[in-house]
This record gives structure tokens, sequence and C-alpha cells, in this order.
């Protein structure tokens, strides 16, 4: 962390708690550097998901509608999860590892986050 660095509150359900505590440890990561590190993949992730063609257009609104039931209400957090996760999942299982065995990037726990080698 560096200097200007502030302390932020924030809130989640303790089972959220316990998911990012394991997936931070099995990273060999604080809860800090894991969040840290998600929220700017999450970032980017949001990024790209800026539909450039009308299919992707199509295509992303009907998975937000698929995983909303009818007449009944879901969490915004749970339709990004769903709509997402599957590739987050894989960017964390196949993407990440393939690139660290391949010497292209590293985990630099200082920074939170991956970088280029």
């Amino acid at each position: 962390m560096t200097e200007d660095s502030k302390r932020i509150s924030m809130f989640a359900s303790e089972q959220m708690l316990d998911q990012w505590d394991k997936e931070a440890e099995e990273l060999n990561m604080s809860r800090s550097e894991y969040i840290r590190s998600m929220v700017t993949a999450g970032r980017r992730q949001i990024s790209q998901l800026d539909p450039q063609s009308d299919q992707e257009k199509t295509e992303l609104r009907e998975q937000v509608l698929a995983c909303i039931p009818e007449e009944e209400a879901k969490d915004v957090d749970d339709i990004v999860n769903e709509v997402v996760g599957p590739m987050e999942d894989k960017i964390r299982s196949k993407i990440l590892p393939h690139l660290d065995e391949n010497g292209e990037i590293r985990f630099n726990p200082q920074e939170g986050g991956y970088e280029r080698v």
C-alpha cells in the first residue's frame, strides 16, 4: 500500500466474507489484497462489457433477463455474479495460471495484483 492509501468501510454478508477469505488464502493474499485485486479485475471486466454490436447487446440483455425470475426481485450483485461469474471463473482457473506459468505475468503482493513480466 502507498502512503496516500485511505481506509474504507464496507458491509458484506458473513457468507461473502468467508468466501473472500477462502479465495484470498488460496491465492496467498490478505483479505485487503484480495478485495483490491478483485475490484481492479471487476473494473476491467465492466469496461469490456460495453457491447459493440447489436448481437452482443441482445445476448447480454438476454443473459441479464434470464437471471431475474418473473415477479421476483433479485439483488444486483447476484445478477452481476451470474452473468460475469463464468468469465471470472475461467480467468481465475485457466487464464491467470496459464499466463503465470508462461512467465508473462506474476502476482505482486505489495500492489495487490498481477503485473506483466
